[in-house]
């Protein structure tokens, strides 16, 4: 995550909004040809192997050969439409080069080791891309002129990381083959879809309102969204790693009710418990936080990243409910509820961008929230009998009492030196909120103690 903000920082200071707004533009783009390559294998991979480990090797050949086959359709489709599409030259070109990340996609194997519950592995390959892709930045990224650079780099990183991690999969879990068994694939593919078609509907609701702000608005203007939208994904970076920890034990809970519910009320606990400080900080600092990483000639986002981040509260509550639906094998209905945020929100950013510009967007991305945990919280009531809401109602005001008092304080010392206000306000409301979740028990000493004996042992044992 810290990686990620240096990045965006950086990036958006050397471009500007409008040399930003290109890469952002690509970048919402290439989503969803990516997808096409992925289409739900991941999860499936994950929930698969979580459940079958003596199988690893046949289920990960089979989901290499199917996205082998995916990445040739999807990339010819991708630049067929580069071609066609009525964009300036430098806009085709980062497209164009923003094609490394499909390609190598094919074999992202983050899924066999999820499923192992081996998440060190994983951790190590996202932590080096993104070291790898802000060390790139920082030497090679200087002004406008790096545009092309600047959207190679962290493809290139990702890449770099997706092969080391193949290798590291094909040396100490399974050979890393490819197998084009026809009706494997196809009960693969079968099963894939639903997940595939709610990876689809997942992104279109992230990235419609860039990709809709490059057609409708300036460059400048999606420039600016894009950089309050990076700093909105950013944010759920820890919440989706957390649950990435969760999604095997999920699925191996499968069918067994007392089981089910205890290891999503822990994956909900987890995942607000580390959230919500984050995005109360972005709340109460928004002009600070986009100053600091941005500058002032993105100053004008201001509104639109406080609503952005009011919408990633509803955010990290669906994390939690939509990863249970795919371990427990509700994929079906787990796309139709990305199917109604998504509709939702194609709508809402149909009538607002063109009224009200960024902030429209924002706005049509908060409501679509709504929808999202609305459908994602009846359907686990009503299926599964699952209902956790206690963490989210005490961590939400516990978060914005602990910010609120962060604001005053640092309002208070504005005669500090450049920034200071901003760090030290950021601490104290961190401290505040881990000290409001003790006393309101959503944590407690020994729950800190015992991880700490559980990583003790796991470090002693070699896992």
């Amino acid at each position: 995550m810290v990686t990620g903000f240096v990045s965006t920082a950086w990036v958006a200071r050397a471009l500007g909004p409008e040399g930003y707004g290109i890469i952002g533009f690509g970048t919402a783009f290439i989503s969803y040809f990516a997808l096409l390559v992925i289409l739900g294998t991941d999860y499936y991979g994950t929930r698969e192997i979580a459940q079958n480990p003596d199988e690893a090797g046949e289920i990960s050949a089979r989901i290499i050969g199917l996205r082998a086959l995916l990445g040739v359709v999807s990339l010819v489709a991708y630049f067929i439409t580069i071609y066609l599409i009525d964009r300036p030259e430098p806009v085709k070109i980062v497209m164009a080069i923003q094609a490394i990340g499909p390609i190598f996609t094919v074999i992202a194997v983050d899924f066999i080791f999820e499923g192992k519950q081996r998440m060190r592995a994983v951790a190590l390959r996202t932590a080096g891309s993104s070291l790898l892709a802000v060390v790139g930045v920082l030497l090679f990224v200087r002004g406008q002129e790096d545009l092309y650079v600047a959207a190679a780099i962290p493809m290139a990183a990702t890449a770099i990381g997706t092969l080391w991690l193949a290798g590291l999969a094909h040396r100490q879990i399974v050979p890393i083959r490819i197998s084009y068994d026809r009706r494997a694939m196809s009960k693969m593919l079968r099963a894939c879809l639903p997940m595939a078609l709610s990876a689809m509907l997942g992104t279109l609701f992230l990235n419609i309102d860039i990709v809709m702000l490059g057609f409708l608005r300036g460059a400048a203007e999606t420039g600016i969204y894009a950089g309050m939208s990076r700093l909105y994904l950013i944010v759920f970076g820890l919440g989706w790693l957390v649950t990435a920890a969760f999604r095997p034990a999920l699925a191996a809970a499968f069918s067994k009710s007392e089981e089910m519910s205890a290891q999503y009320a822990a994956n909900m606990t987890a995942v607000v418990l580390v959230g919500f400080p984050i995005i109360a900080g972005v709340i109460f600092f928004p002009a600070e936080a986009i100053t600091l990483i941005f500058g002032t000639r993105f100053v004008a986002g201001v509104e639109t990243l406080v609503i952005l981040h009011l919408a990633a509260i509803l955010g990290y509550a669906c994390i939690a409910p939509t990863a249970a639906m795919l371990a427990w094998h509700d994929q079906v209905a787990h796309m139709w509820c990305h199917a109604v945020a998504a509709v939702v929100n194609i709508v809402l950013n149909a009538f607002l961008i063109p009224r009200y510009g960024i902030e429209g967007a924002a706005w049509a991305t908060f409501i679509s929230q709504v929808a999202m945990l609305a459908c994602c919280a009846s359907r686990l009531q009503l299926k599964f009998s699952v209902r956790v809401w206690r963490p989210v109602l005490i961590l939400m005001p516990c978060a914005a009492i602990a910010f609120w008092a962060a604001r005053q304080f640092a309002d208070w010392v504005q005669g500090w030196p450049y920034m200071l206000p901003l760090f030290v306000g950021l601490t104290l409301g961190t401290l505040l909120y881990v000290a409001l979740a003790f006393a309101c028990r959503i944590i407690s000493p020994s729950d800190i103690s015992k991880l700490i004996s559980q990583r003790i042992k796991l470090r002693r044992g070699g896992t």
